[in-house]
């Protein structure tokens, strides 16, 4: 594959598939444009078997084959990328993720990043019909299997118990003069800390890291007395909700370690 020219030797550039015909064949399949395009639609069976079929059969080859996994196996958003370079079966079938069993340390964390979402039958009848309790459900399962299993029911940031939009803003930077101004009412009103020398500040985002950093020296200017602060992109179980170009900053409470230690015996 040339660095410059993202071609290999057959003069195919990245992201364009071709398949041979003949036995074991997928059959012919549109070419990937290159950037953010959409794919055109084509006809094609499919590798996964139906109701009542033999469960199909991949191989390791097919799955070796980059266009084939990328087809059959992901859906990659053009606000993003999953390039060659990461895509290689042999690297993700070879990784090791088995967890050893220890159930003298806690090894598994379930918590709910929708806390309050509820099901249809959901109702005084059916208090338990909420995605907290399924999460329950799967901890019980857990444990009784000799996992040690944390579950976090936190319903997080509730005010006047009501979850809603803090505030709309119609650019970036109104966006941010908001949130500065919550960090510092919240500091002051909530943790009795108006200069956060009992608490953390925290930056997230997705995708612009340069805006991001933009957004941390703003913090800096106004806690100056702050020496540090932590920035990272937003998990993917949270990102994927928001999408790219999202920007946060976070307070939380600085925890006494040694006395935490001392109260829970450790």
């Amino acid at each position: 594959m040339s660095e410059n020219t993202g071609e290999d030797s057959q003069g195919r550039r990245d992201g364009e598939q071709s398949f041979q015909e003949g036995k074991g064949s997928l059959g012919k399949e549109e070419a990937l444009r290159e950037g953010e395009e959409k794919k055109d639609g084509f006809q094609e069976e499919s590798v996964w078997s139906k109701e009542g079929e033999e469960a199909a059969q991949i191989t390791l080859a097919q799955l070796q084959d980059y266009d084939f996994l990328m087809k059959h196996f992901y859906s990659v958003h053009a606000s993003t990328t999953a390039g060659r370079d990461l895509m290689k079966a042999d690297m993700l079938l070879g990784t090791g993720m088995k967890l050893e069993q220890n159930p003298q340390v806690p090894q598994i964390l379930i918590y709910h990043t929708h806390s309050q979402e509820t099901y249809a039958d959901y109702g005084p009848e059916n208090p338990e019909a909420t995605i907290v309790s399924c999460g329950e459900y799967l901890a019980e399962l857990l444990r009784d299997r000799g996992w040690n299993v944390i579950h976090d029911t936190g319903t997080y940031d509730i005010q006047g118990g009501k979850l809603d939009s803090f505030s709309k803003a119609r650019t970036v930077k109104q966006a941010k003069t908001t949130m500065l101004s919550a960090v510092a009412k919240d500091l002051e009103e909530r943790f009795d800390d108006p200069k956060a020398e009992k608490c953390w500040l925290e930056v997230a985002y997705t995708c612009e890291k340069e805006m991001a950093e933009e957004f941390l020296q703003e913090i800096r200017q106004q806690f100056p007395q702050v020496q540090e602060i932590h920035m990272d992109p937003l998990s993917l179980s949270v990102a994927c909700h928001i999408g790219p170009g999202a920007l946060a900053v976070a307070v939380t409470k600085k925890i006494d370690a040694e006395a935490e230690r001392s109260h829970y015996g450790k």
